[in-house]
């Protein structure tokens, strides 16, 4: 084969690569975030960090066979996704038991504080239908949001053979942290960032409660997280 052949074998093999990982990259960030140069830095950004949580995780491993498990917790990531995609959120992570995204990166998103708030109270109604719908008690999926806004480090992190687009700080650590707390259908919130929301979430719809001080063993919370619970009915 002549030098030519083997430059457009080269040519032709390097497009499909590309669009492979381009098509793989909108499963996560979307179709503008796979448009990204991927070898972009990392940069500190105000950003929206949402993370969801399975409850009851450990107890469903030891009494569901894994089919079982396997199907719920297909069924709890492609619902989760499908909510955070919704509203241009970037899923970064899908680690057992809970599913991580970032709101406004690598896309800019001016309306971050709207988008992952509607986000997370999608997610739960979304699992309330599902339950709903589903007759097995034992296959129902019960989960808490948790979201922050803050700024965070985001960008490409690892090394030449593994590299991961994702959110690193304190933020990313304290909504990781606030993750311990409460075990049922809920949206927990940090004082700065339900002052943000509030105007989104509606009097009428939700049930603000203050978490009392110290709930947090391992940090000072000083009182300052709230959990938000939706009124049945509405």
């Amino acid at each position: 084969m002549s030098r030519g052949g083997f430059s457009m074998f080269a040519f032709f093999k390097k497009n499909r690569e590309e669009v492979r990982l381009k098509r793989l990259m909108e499963k996560f960030v979307g179709e503008a975030g796979a448009k990204l140069d991927i070898n972009t830095k990392y940069e500190e950004k105000i950003v929206g960090l949402l993370l969801i949580r399975l409850n009851n995780y450990e107890q469903l491993c030891m009494n569901l066979n894994h089919d079982d498990l396997a199907c719920l917790l297909n069924t709890y990531y492609a619902k989760s996704v499908s909510c955070i995609h919704k509203y241009g959120g970037n899923v970064d992570n899908l680690m057992g038991s809970k599913v991580f995204a970032i709101f406004g990166a690598p896309v800019m998103d001016d309306d971050l504080d709207k988008n992952g708030i509607l986000s997370t109270i999608d997610i739960l109604d979304v699992f309330e239908k599902h339950n709903t719908n589903t007759t097995n008690i034992d296959l129902h999926i019960s989960v808490t949001v948790y979201y922050n806004i803050g700024i965070a480090m985001v960008g490409n992190f690892g090394c030449k053979n593994r590299l991961t687009y994702t959110a690193i700080g304190n933020e990313v650590n304290m909504l990781f942290r606030y993750s311990k707390i409460i075990n049922r259908n809920s949206i927990i919130l940090n004082f700065r960032t339900l002052n943000i929301v509030r105007k989104y979430l509606g009097n009428n719809n939700f049930k603000i409660d203050k978490l009392p001080h110290g709930v947090m063993d391992d940090i000072d919370d000083q009182g300052n997280i709230y959990e938000i619970l939706q009124i049945a009915g509405t």
